[in-house]
């Protein structure tokens, strides 16, 4: 799937279901490069509900644990990308399950 076949899906996915506050991008930036050259691909389809089950954690993190903006540095990571920056064997980046956050 290209990056932009994975913003259209993604995006419309996120509209149809009221989330503005994250964008496809965040959760994937498809073709962002590792450190040895390797090109992060796009998640499955199937995995986009793992990704909405964060959303709502990093939404009520937002709006009521740190009243912050959040920066997402990472989410998605398909195996190879999660290997060539080095990241754990089984990471829930792998699932939609996890991203790295910092507040702004």
């Amino acid at each position: 799937m290209t990056r932009s076949d994975w913003n259209e899906i993604c995006g419309a996915e996120l509209s149809a279901l009221g989330i503005q506050n994250f964008s496809p991008l965040e959760i994937c930036d498809v073709g962002r490069k590792g450190p040895h050259g390797y090109e992060l691909a796009a998640p499955t389809l199937d995995l986009l509900a793992n990704a909405i089950k964060l959303i709502d954690v990093l939404e009520w993190l937002r709006d009521y644990e740190v009243r912050t903006p959040i920066l997402v540095n990472s989410w998605y990571r398909d195996p190879t990308y999660n290997y060539d920056i080095g990241g754990v064997q089984r990471s829930m980046h792998m699932t939609c399950g996890a991203a790295d956050i910092v507040k702004v």
